[in-house]
């Protein structure tokens, strides 16, 4: 009798474990609640966040499209330069009280967000879908990705599972989009991708008018070596990198031949470091990117002086050292990747600059500075120049139908609330909308998330404003 009740314990205590574990592959393609999101590459961390936090006990379980040595994404000519660069995906079973609502308390759910293309891919395809097709169309099929969270292809014990494009890749259109700035910023031919040159969006092409939900902080990352050199040569602990520096560095009218003579100055206190002298590197983003968009609202002042200089297009230059008249300009075409070609550039001490925004956690060997002096810790307070409002716009035709519509919005109303940007974030690159904190001056946040992530300043939901401070 002894023996038949210990054997009944162990078969329980085997159920509990399974039914513990996370979701599979699987299991997660089967999900009650299934969302798919295209856009902003830069928001990518809030995402995961949103969905972690919700979790039960159990947990989250990841997949992230495969990067150095798998094949290539959505029409790519290279390899990843990281794992989750072009999709991630994100399933568990919600808890009970979760910041979605009661309607999915312990639901199962699945939230598959496309990077690659970046912002423009929470625009277009959301905004026009019956006009977008072929790679620009597709997503992936978890239930085609490594069969659980933990087992990379390779057999790896790893956080996450790896997805591959030759078996994973489907046609399957976002129900919902994310943009660093409005959509129509997205209609300038200077921000528009090639694909997309024929169409154009406005606000009744979604199923209600883009919300802006989040400040998103925008920033400009070297290598290491750069962030030395440049510290100790203008003499302070953090470098700076000024507007019209940075401007005719990436800009299309600046001559190759003038190396870094930009970041010279006369109010600089150490010797000019040798590499200054040595070919420009910048690792921009593809056209359609949100960063790219913001950095070129606040650098170029982009899209509005069209009859000026723009961003120099990428070329194929090696990055070097030494190449007298040349300049590497990269197109990356998600922030993993800037982070991925920044460093790549550090290990050969180059010289490089990329844009980031400021919710990525770059490598050791890449960080932020300042821009024009401010630094980007103080974007709450209107200190920082670099900050816009991101929006979200869900699809009229939502593959997923009204389920995912429902999911959609209750998901961007979570994604703006002090709370849960600052689980996600402490703070981190992403700020909450002065509209969406309490009182009516800054002085009456009191909360821990408001003190560390309500904004004082908003551009009103126009990128083409002044930063205005409202609280």
């Amino acid at each position: 009798m002894k023996f038949h009740l210990i054997a009944l314990a162990a078969a329980a205590a085997s159920v509990g474990n399974a039914e513990a574990a996370k979701l599979t592959a699987t299991q997660a393609a089967a999900a009650t609640n299934v969302l798919y999101i295209g856009g902003s590459s830069a928001l990518q961390k809030l995402v995961e966040g949103m969905v972690s936090q919700n979790c039960d006990a159990n947990g989250m379980s990841t997949w992230r499209s495969k990067g150095p040595g798998g094949t290539f994404w959505f029409g790519a000519t290279a390899a990843d330069g990281a794992d989750g660069a072009s999709v991630n995906a994100y399933a568990c079973t919600l808890k009970a009280g979760n910041d979605f609502g009661v309607a999915y308390d312990n639901q199962t759910v699945l939230i598959v967000k496309r990077e690659a293309g970046g912002s423009s891919q929470g625009v277009f395809p959301v905004g026009k879908p019956a006009s977008v097709t072929g790679a620009l169309a597709q997503s992936i099929d978890v239930g085609a990705c490594d069969a659980t969270a933990d087992t990379a292809n390779t057999g790896t014990s790893t956080e996450y599972g790896r997805c591959d494009a030759t078996t994973s890749t489907i046609t399957r259109l976002p129900d919902m989009g994310m943009s660093d700035v409005e959509p129509n910023i997205f209609n300038s031919t200077v921000n528009k991708p090639s694909a997309y040159s024929a169409l154009s969006v406005v606000d009744t092409d979604f199923e209600a008018a883009p919300t802006p939900f989040a400040q998103a902080v925008i920033g400009l990352v070297v290598n290491t070596t750069m962030y030395n050199d440049l510290a100790a040569y203008q003499g302070v602990t953090v470098p700076s990198i000024g507007q019209n520096a940075f401007s005719n560095l990436w800009g299309s009218t600046y001559s190759a031949t003038q190396y870094w003579t930009p970041l010279k100055d006369g109010s600089s206190v150490g010797t000019v470091p040798a590499l200054l002298n040595t070919q420009v590197n910048i690792v921009g983003r593809s056209v359609g990117s949100g960063t790219r968009a913001a950095v070129g609202l606040y650098f170029n002042n982009s899209p509005t002086n069209l009859s000026g200089k723009q961003w120099a297009a990428s070329n194929t230059n090696p990055v070097v050292g030494t190449a007298s008249g040349k300049r590497s300009v990269t197109s990356a075409s998600s922030s993993g990747n800037v982070i991925a070609q920044v460093e790549a550039c550090g290990a050969t001490s180059k010289y490089c600059v990329g844009i980031l925004g400021l919710e990525q956690v770059p490598s050791a060997n890449v960080k932020f500075v300042n821009v024009e002096g401010q630094s980007p810790a103080n974007a709450r307070f209107g200190q920082y120049p670099v900050v816009y409002e991101a929006t979200y716009q869900i699809s009229k035709t939502a593959p997923g139908g009204a389920a995912a519509k429902a999911l959609a919005v209750a998901f961007g109303s979570a994604m703006a609330k002090p709370d849960n940007i600052f689980a996600a974030f402490n703070g981190n690159g992403v700020l909450a909308l002065p509209s969406n904190c309490s009182g009516t001056v800054y002085t009456d946040w009191t909360s821990t998330a408001e003190l560390a992530v309500c904004s004082r300043v908003t551009r009103g939901g126009n990128s083409t404003r002044t930063l205005s401070i409202v609280k």
